[in-house]
């Protein structure tokens, strides 16, 4: 059986590129499948992801200002990026247009869309050649997701491409419930493929040695939130750790203001030495969260305030839930350290829901 995934693998973002690596190394080595990832890159995602922007609007300006006092650095970064893509994802060439993706799509038994945003129809980079239109193949989707609040995702346009998969399991309870309106078979709620893999799966992605001598918290985010700077910078006050994190998006910067040391030509390797070394984990990031659990860390997940009432995020409430873990939700405005965290009952649930994961891509591959 030979099987082609779509999904954001090219996005120079440390979430995408390792969801992409863990599927593939589930599909080939777990369930023995042939496997290639095909290497689509819209115009729009490859822009959004330069060093420097091409200037369109005052924002892309403005995010370019931001760079330019890190550039060496910030190249350096894309290309550890570009060297990971090549060294351990199996791919096509690279693809820019969405015709010659669906072409490319025609050319598998099986094809696979997933895991990662692809379906969120307001990201930056969204392409309709994720739901693989007029494509007569079967068609399966693992562990799509639609961001932070699935109520907003806009699925109903594209009823007819999901009417077509053969099987759709979604990372997030509110995305299954969103389809269930425009998508008449079961849908399944299974892992993110990070979850399908252990420590010791990644432990050849980054070196033993850590980047950062002695004690420290490592905050991860994408959005840099004044609540969440807020918040990592009371833990590092209780704590008295200093506080690493690496660069994510123009938006980093504003940590240094609260005395956050920025890694600006961090990859994923970079990224995954981080956070197995930290004392302390501190993010809003799904994957953030989901590396720490995978890396049993103490960590604290920092939620935004919504007047007297943490925001919610249905991506990571979701799987910490699911494992008993909502009590790791922390605010600027709480006094107290959560306790250190121990993972007995976490990790039997874990299994569990990987093997129902495992179990579910087994089906619906029909291996």
């Amino acid at each position: 059986m030979k099987t082609g995934t779509i999904t954001f693998h090219a996005p120079n973002n440390n979430g995408s590129f390792l969801q992409a690596y863990a599927l593939q190394q589930i599909l080939v080595k777990e369930l023995g499948v042939d496997n290639e990832i095909i290497d689509f890159r819209s115009v729009k995602q490859t822009n959004q992801y330069k060093t420097f922007r091409p200037v369109q609007c005052k924002n892309d300006l403005l995010k370019n200002l931001a760079s330019l006092p890190h550039y060496r650095k910030l190249n350096i970064r894309y290309a550890r990026f570009e060297e990971m893509r090549n060294r351990y994802l199996m791919k096509t060439e690279c693809i820019v247009s969405e015709e010659d993706a669906l072409k490319q799509a025609s050319k598998y038994d099986v094809l696979i869309a997933g895991s990662d945003q692809i379906w969120n129809t307001s990201a930056p980079d969204f392409s309709p050649a994720y739901f693989l239109p007029n494509v007569d193949k079967r068609k399966i989707a693992y562990a799509v997701s639609c961001g932070s609040v699935a109520g907003s995702a806009g699925l109903k346009e594209y009823e007819g491409a999901i009417s077509a998969f053969e099987g759709i399991s979604v990372r997030e309870e509110a995305v299954k419930k969103q389809l269930q309106s425009i998508y008449s078979d079961e849908i399944g709620v299974v892992l993110d493929p990070t979850l399908l893999l252990n420590e010791a799966d990644y432990q050849s992605l980054y070196q033993k040695a850590p980047l950062v001598e002695g004690d420290y918290i490592f905050y991860y985010s994408i959005t840099y939130s004044k609540d969440s700077l807020k918040a990592v910078q009371k833990l590092s006050e209780k704590t008295g750790l200093p506080v690493y994190t690496v660069f994510t998006s123009f938006h980093t910067s504003l940590s240094e203001r609260y005395g956050v040391k920025v890694l600006y030509d961090g990859g994923p390797s970079e990224f995954l030495n981080l956070l197995a070394h930290a004392k302390v984990v501190a993010t809003n990031s799904f994957h953030g969260t989901a590396f720490s659990l995978i890396f049993h860390k103490n960590f604290y997940h920092l939620c935004d305030m919504e007047g007297e009432k943490m925001k919610k995020d249905d991506r990571i409430d979701g799987i910490l839930e699911q494992l008993g873990l909502a009590s790791r939700n922390y605010c600027y405005q709480q006094e107290q350290l959560l306790p250190d965290l121990t993972y007995e009952k976490a990790d039997i649930q874990m299994q569990q829901l990987r093997k129902e994961s495992l179990e579910w891509l087994k089906s619906t591959l029909g291996c």
